[in-house]
């Protein structure tokens, strides 16, 4: 397909649409007209911002959302506009009403060009005015995604590791064998929030896999045990590490992993971002791959304990609610957890369309993400 000079977006919730044909550098344009229904305003500015920080030039003219007649008209004077210049109409976003409407008006000229993107099969559709399919690249990055939904970087990980790969691995091999022992591992980590000191009890002691955890970690410099009561951590990185950020790191790890093989195009870990409205979240791992931002939430806290039964809850939703206003329908998202699903939890997460990778099955996260990225 040759550059067009233009090209004019139906603004919509799917935000994404129409930034990744921009990303393309053999489609891209030197200017986008973002056609913006009244529901739709408030995206406006995302989209702008998103679009100017690629270099180019924007317009935004409002047209109606349902009237098709009215739509047409519209988008006919709106062309009027940018006469002498080759124009394309991305009719991937919008209502139907506002599609199908402003594809009447485009397809009065023959000079025009009509697209479709279809990242479900990785290719941009040439509909009008004659049909050719084009291979899409993966082009789509994580702060791009994130940036056309409004959401802004405030904080991000750097790529220092903290533990040995041998040891994550070990602990993600054997979930089912150190679950309890981790969970209460977790929980003297959550005592020592304070001073980064805790007292071991004695049931601790007859504790075969909860002693081998400790031993695991102490090689690795992550804690310390002075051989008889006391728990210790080095420092607050130390801490957080063994409370649960060596599954961050794990599932990081086989990230990369991934994006080496070429299946992931750009990957993030431990992203405090700012929505919209201001308010903080934290993205355990982010990432992209054919052209869709898949998140992952990494929980080693067990749901089966009754008093912990809301977070299960509170994790799904979390994700669901990041999943759709980060990402929408171009988006994936997944529960990595080192212990057990609760039954309700699982089911939640079904409902939700969230994807879970549990307890035994993490010594197969390899190949699940693989499978995950290519679906």
């Amino acid at each position: 397909m040759q550059p067009l000079d233009i090209h004019f977006c139906l603004l919509s919730e799917q935000q994404v649409a129409n930034v990744i044909p921009l990303l393309h550098e053999p489609f891209r344009p030197d200017q986008v007209v973002l056609l913006v229904s009244q529901a739709m305003r408030d995206k406006e500015p995302y989209a702008r911002r998103t679009m100017q920080s690629l270099g180019l030039k924007v317009d935004a003219w409002e047209i109606d959302s349902y009237n098709i007649h009215a739509i047409r008209e519209q988008v006919l004077k709106v062309l009027t506009e940018y006469e002498g210049y080759s124009v394309g109409l991305n009719v991937t976003g919008g209502t139907k009403i506002m599609a199908l409407g402003a594809h009447e008006a485009f397809s009065a000229d023959s000079s025009n060009t009509i697209f479709y993107l279809d990242t479900g099969n990785q290719r941009i559709l040439r509909l009008f005015p004659d049909y050719v399919e084009f291979p899409l690249p993966d082009l789509l990055d994580v702060r791009t995604a994130l940036r056309s939904y409004g959401f802004s970087v405030q904080k991000a990980a750097g790529n220092s590791s903290l533990g040995d790969p041998r040891l994550t691995e070990r602990l993600a091999n054997r979930a089912s064998y150190y679950g309890k022992a981790l969970s209460r591992l977790n929980y003297l980590a959550d005592r020592a929030e304070e001073d980064l000191t805790v007292r071991l009890e004695p049931r601790d002691w007859r504790n075969k896999p909860l002693m081998e955890l400790i031993g695991l970690f102490r090689e690795q410099g992550l804690l310390d045990h002075d051989g008889r009561s006391t728990l210790g951590f080095p420092d607050e990185a130390s801490r957080g590490y063994v409370h649960g950020g060596w599954l961050e790191e794990h599932v990081a790890r086989i990230v990369r992993n991934l994006q080496e093989k070429g299946l992931v195009r750009d990957r993030e870990m431990n992203l405090l971002v700012n929505s919209p409205s201001g308010a903080e979240n934290e993205l355990d791992v982010a990432f992209t791959g054919r052209n869709r931002l898949h998140l992952i939430e990494c929980k080693t806290v067990n749901y089966q304990f009754q008093q912990e039964s809301a977070r299960g809850d509170q994790a799904a939703y979390k994700l669901h609610s990041l999943r759709q206003e980060t990402a929408g329908a171009f988006g994936r998202a997944m529960i990595v957890s080192f212990r057990q699903l609760r039954l309700a939890d699982r089911q939640r997460c079904r409902d939700l369309n969230i994807d879970t990778v549990e307890a035994g099955e993490l010594a197969n996260l390899h190949a699940r993400l693989q499978d995950w990225i290519s679906r």
